[in-house]
């Protein structure tokens, strides 16, 4: 043993702290080492750290800190409602998800499914500020292609105007109406020779679709009114059978007595009835039994088509368009739907949702007596064409502006 080094009985040297103790002593730097070699001699090392103002290691108040330490409290209330605030929400995100999902799928499948064709003429703007839609009952064998026309009846044909004020109107014009057909390009040779330019002067307004198709029958509409057609729609009427059976049936009114069997195979009681697909398009094409003629067909096809839309409102009312089982129930029909609907190219989802919007207005606010134009011979006679509706071109223009005035 070194003479000059003495260690007692612990193993440390004369004066060395112990280890725990030279790490709080403040005077030992960081090397360990004493910070002075003339510390206080009366300082007694083995002090309680804090009564010399230092804070205990524990943290507890002392040595004995940890012994006198309480246990944390433990919450299992709280932590169940934090886990259960949690699987709330995230069923809540999978619901919204899996709604999101459900909702765009099907607005693919229907903005998929929407036909559309080139109609809309090159005509300037007419001045008046309204939005003016061209809805047409087709009666033809098919709507699968654009040129398929031949043979064709525009059986219905209403103006749906919404008035730069905002008003909505429903307008029927009759098939047999007496009208300038403006000339056009024979496509299909109707007339003989494709291609020719064709002048019919005047015939009745439904001869323009079945020779130049919707695209004419746009621009005769034009001639007529002196209106810009914004918008056509286009319905076979034999969608109209699917759409009645669609929702569920319609009910329908009629006064007078029908036995159109050789015909239409309608026979009606008068009164209102509760009727399928099948009886609404007799009712709605029946001609030769109604002693009005055209206009009481066209007074008809418009109730059928009232009564079809008044139904797919009561379906889903007011405020709950997007409650998730409405939109389940309204997507088949529309689905049925766009199988016998056209539309021209300009027409988005967006601006469809606005028609049918206005619809409702027009038909909730129309009536029978004022949803026709002005005429002054239902049952007119020409020698060319046979049985037409007489009309005042100027007296139904004036009107028609009005509508899209007011």
């Amino acid at each position: 043993m070194h003479a000059n080094l003495q260690r007692d009985l612990s193993g440390r040297a004369a004066g060395e702290l112990p280890p725990d103790e030279r790490f709080d002593s403040p005077f030992v730097n960081q090397a360990g080492a004493s910070a002075s070699p003339s510390r206080n001699p009366n300082l007694n090392v083995n002090v309680n750290p804090s009564e010399q103002g230092y804070p205990p290691r524990n943290g507890r108040g002392g040595s004995d800190g940890a012994k006198n330490a309480k246990p944390k409290k433990k919450h299992p209330i709280r932590r169940k409602i934090l886990l259960t605030l949690l699987l709330l929400f995230l069923v809540a995100l999978a619901v919204a998800g899996y709604i999101a999902h459900y909702l765009y799928t099907n607005y693919q499948e229907l903005k998929a499914g929407v036909q559309y064709v080139d109609v809309l003429s090159s005509a300037p703007d007419d001045g008046w500020g309204a939005d003016v839609t061209l809805i047409v009952g087709n009666d033809g064998r098919s709507l699968d292609a654009q040129t398929d026309v031949l043979g064709a009846r525009s059986d219905t044909i209403m103006l749906l105007i919404h008035s730069a004020l905002g008003k909505d109107t429903l307008t029927s014009i009759p098939r047999d109406t007496y009208v300038r057909i403006p000339e056009f390009i024979d496509e299909q040779a109707v007339f003989g020779t494709v291609n020719d330019k064709i002048e019919l002067t005047y015939n009745k307004i439904n001869a323009s679709y079945s020779y130049g198709g919707p695209r004419l029958l746009v621009r005769t509409v034009e001639l007529l009114t002196a209106l810009k057609v914004d918008h056509y729609v286009e319905i076979g009427f034999d969608g109209v059978q699917q759409l009645v059976d669609a929702v569920g049936g319609i009910n329908l009114c009629y006064d007078t007595p029908i036995n159109d069997t050789e015909y239409t195979g309608l026979i009606w009681t008068p009164g209102c009835l509760d009727v399928d697909g099948h009886t609404a398009l007799a009712f709605a094409r029946m001609r030769y039994d109604d002693p009005t003629g055209d206009i009481g067909r066209a007074q008809r096809q418009h109730q059928v088509i009232d009564k079809s839309a008044q139904r797919i409102i009561d379906l889903v009312k007011a405020g709950d368009i997007w409650n998730l089982y409405n939109v389940s129930k309204l997507l088949p029909i529309a689905k049925t739907m766009l199988g016998f609907v056209k539309f021209d190219t300009s027409t988005s989802l967006m601006q469809i949702k606005d028609m049918v919007e206005r619809f409702k207005n027009a038909q909730s606010a129309a009536t029978l007596e004022n949803g026709i134009i002005p005429i002054d011979d239902p049952l007119g006679f020409d020698e060319e064409v046979g049985s037409i509706v007489e009309i005042d071109g100027d007296e139904v223009r004036s009107y028609l502006r009005g509508l899209a005035a007011e």
